[in-house]
């Protein structure tokens, strides 16, 4: 029952983890609270879903921006796709977007690596990527293929994850970011109809034999890159900033007083030299006197 993965002697039965099959991504709401689902017109899942009771509107995860979702394509290591539906979830993606006919089953080994995140992401299938980006481009989202800039004849259409146009994708628009399989990648196919092309900048001294990440960790890199809170962070820079001037005029501060205190003291100082001389000249002059 457990495939020979380990289980401790106890085995649960539990139900099939279903997916949504939907033909595209419909519009966000004024609030940026949800977002819409065309949900497909039979079920090609074969999971016996009664498809108008699912629901067609997906929340939005946080409503201060655009949503995030992540569409795979030809993923087919199920420990990959498990690890990266748990990053998904982690890093604040709305949904997991995965092509019907070509990526890993949810199998027990792509659950178990997601470590329960795949009970709380929406799960979406389709089964014709070209058509899916171009319906859900007329609802106004924009897609991102992981790919590198070719050696010759970029454009610039091909940027990496610090561009401006990468960090504040999502405070324009809703996004959809596309994962290629573990050996080619994407296809050009698809990766011809996408609006940019980002990938991560490896080291100046990368040898050419590790020239790659693996998919499920490039995938949290590049969410990373969409969904860091950039205002989180300008604010942290300007508390540290203020901080530090706040610790500069501290400092500063200390040293003026320090300052005062010795000038105080020198004064002092030249006070009781005055007055001891002028004490010697008293005792001087009773002397002569009595001499």
């Amino acid at each position: 029952m457990s495939n020979s993965r380990p289980h401790n002697g106890y085995v649960l039965e539990a139900s099939k983890l279903l997916k949504t099959p939907i033909i595209s991504l419909s519009k966000v709401s004024f609030d940026k609270t949800t977002f819409g689902l065309q949900i497909a017109q039979h079920d090609f899942t074969e999971s016996g879903l009664n498809l108008n009771e699912l629901p067609q509107t997906i929340p939005n995860r946080d409503p201060t921006r655009y949503p995030l979702v992540l569409m795979l394509d030809e993923i087919l290591d199920p420990g990959n796709l498990g690890a990266i539906l748990r990053s998904a979830y982690f890093l604040g993606c709305s949904a997991l977007l995965v092509t019907e006919r070509n990526c890993a089953p949810l199998s027990p080994v792509c659950l178990k690596s997601s470590a329960g995140a795949s009970e709380y992401l929406p799960i979406l299938t389709h089964i014709t990527p070209p058509r899916l980006i171009t319906s859900s481009k007329g609802a106004g989202w924009k897609f991102f293929a992981a790919a590198p800039r070719p050696a010759k004849h970029a454009t610039n259409k091909y940027i990496d994850t610090n561009h401006k146009v990468v960090q504040e994708a999502l405070d324009k628009g809703p996004v959809v970011l596309l994962m290629g399989g573990e050996g080619e990648g994407l296809r050009d196919s698809i990766k011809k109809l996408c609006d940019k092309c980002i990938s991560v900048t490896a080291a100046k001294d990368v040898d050419r034999g590790v020239d790659s990440l693996n998919v499920s960790v490039a995938a949290g890199v590049l969410m990373q890159a969409l969904l860091g809170d950039k205002k989180a962070a300008t604010a942290g820079a300007k508390e540290d900033a203020k901080a530090e001037s706040g610790i500069a005029a501290a400092e500063e501060g200390l040293e003026v007083a320090e300052d005062a205190a010795v000038d105080e003291s020198v004064e002092i100082e030249g006070e009781e030299a005055v007055g001891s001389a002028e004490t010697a000249e008293t005792v001087e002059s009773e002397s002569a006197k009595s001499t």
